[in-house]
Order: structure tokens, then sequence, then C-alpha cells
């Protein structure tokens, strides 16, 4: 995804409720069955200004039916671990990316 300027406001004052977000997605054995505290140290210097989590889908992930994604710290308390639902991810990464909201808002 390319980075996005921020948007100027509506004629009425709001603002859209999208927004782009930079991933970069690693399809890297090296991160399987890793511990939490390990990730961190993985992650490619360069991958973005400043990472502030991992998404993981590993193989709870592909068979569970709720999808949960392995989601690493990298931030806040680098390390620290939790499963969400796919369909928060993107909802967590903005509100880290906006630090509106910490890692352990979520957990």
């Amino acid at each position: 995804m390319r980075p996005q300027q921020p948007e100027e406001p509506a004629q009425d004052g709001t603002f859209s409720d999208t927004a782009d977000l930079i991933a970069t997605i690693v399809d890297d054995r090296t991160f399987e069955d890793r511990r939490p505290a390990q990730v961190p140290a993985l992650v490619p210097a360069g991958v973005s200004a400043r990472p502030t989590m991992v998404a993981h889908a590993d193989s709870v992930t592909m068979s569970g039916p709720e999808r949960l994604l392995f989601v690493v710290d990298l931030y806040d308390t680098p390390g620290q671990a939790a499963r969400i639902r796919l369909g928060e991810a993107g909802l967590m990464a903005v509100h880290l990316e906006l630090a509106n909201m910490d890692f352990g808002d979520f957990v």
C-alpha cells in the first residue's frame, strides 16, 4: 500500500473514515515456531519507519473457524502477543499507528 497524505475535511467539517496503511508482507518460515519475544529481532531493518506490530497467519489462523491472527507488539511492549480476529487486524493497526491506543488495549 502506498502512504497517503492526510485528507482535507469536507465542506461540512467531517473527515473520511478510511485510511491507507503501509504494510509489508513477509513470507518467511523464519517466523515459524518462534516465541513472541523472538519476533521483534526478526523484523528486517528498513521495513517501515516505525513498525508497530507483526500479524502472523499460522496454522491456528488457517485451521480455525474464527481465523485468529497471532499478533506481536513491536512498539509498546515488544514481544507481547495476543490472538485477534482477522477482521480486527486493520482496526488494531490503525489505532497503533495513530498512537491513540496501545497494544495492551486489545489484549
